[in-house]
């Protein structure tokens, strides 16, 4: 069973996340996540797998309730939107295991392949977008394969075939706008949503600590462990 990661717990990733790439400071809020995994091994998930696990954790962490707004792409209108966590999740949180296979003919043989991880999305940082579509083809290969029998219809295939057994790794969202009544799809992006979720407790639960140790003279630890009830009642005390 996965419980809520400890509000002290939580207050040292997120200082530990501060100035890092939002890649990484999600990869050490996953880590909440699986405490007793090498946190190495979490960047070897497919893409889809991390985006569904930082699903299952933001709703331990804030609920399964989502809010926040886009502009219409037509007029420019501010459209709010609101989603429920596990209306997104499309499959089961997995326990990590050995890397998922699937195959595919390339030239005269079945070429095994494995999905995408945030590993290979560093690896592929620098690089343009054509040239990264084949470099992602070649590292995902779990067997030897000679990139030039690959036809444009193979790289399809393959790219098809990535995206159907990694449903979580593209979210659409389907937007209306209320003025214009124009129609589009929004990609949710869970590492921006959770990280920026994230940074306002942090600095909410600084402000916190901050005012209960001024007038009760208690130490961080003392407070963060604290029943959240309890702190919530003696800062509404304090506020009142």
């Amino acid at each position: 069973m996965v419980i809520r990661p400890s509000d002290k717990d939580l207050l040292h990733t997120w200082e530990k996340g501060q100035g890092q790439p939002l890649l990484y400071s999600n990869m050490l809020l996953l880590g909440l996540l699986y405490p007793e995994e090498d946190g190495d091994r979490l960047w070897d998930l497919p893409i889809g797998e991390r985006d569904l696990a930082l699903l299952h954790l933001r709703t331990l962490l804030f609920g399964e309730q989502m809010r926040s707004a886009a502009h219409c792409p037509h007029c420019g209108e501010h459209v709010e939107w609101e989603a429920k966590t596990t209306d997104l999740m499309f499959q089961e949180l997995a326990t990590l295991g050995q890397p998922k296979h699937f195959s595919l003919p390339v030239g005269a043989t079945d070429t095994r392949f494995r999905l995408p991880t945030s590993r290979d999305i560093v690896h592929m940082a620098n690089q343009n977008p054509e040239q990264r579509d084949l470099a992602f083809i070649a590292t995902c290969a779990v067997d030897d394969i000679d990139l030039t029998q690959l036809s444009q219809a193979q790289k399809v295939a393959i790219n098809k075939e990535m995206a159907a057994l990694n449903p979580q790794a593209d979210i659409q969202l389907a937007m209306v706008c209320p003025a214009c009544g124009h129609q589009w799809s929004l990609t949710f992006d869970i590492m921006t949503y959770l990280w920026d979720e994230v940074n306002e407790w942090g600095m909410k639960m600084i402000q916190e600590v901050a005012l209960l140790a001024k007038h009760f003279s208690w130490s961080e630890t003392a407070i963060l462990e604290m029943d959240r009830f309890r702190r919530d009642r003696y800062l509404e005390t304090l506020l009142s």
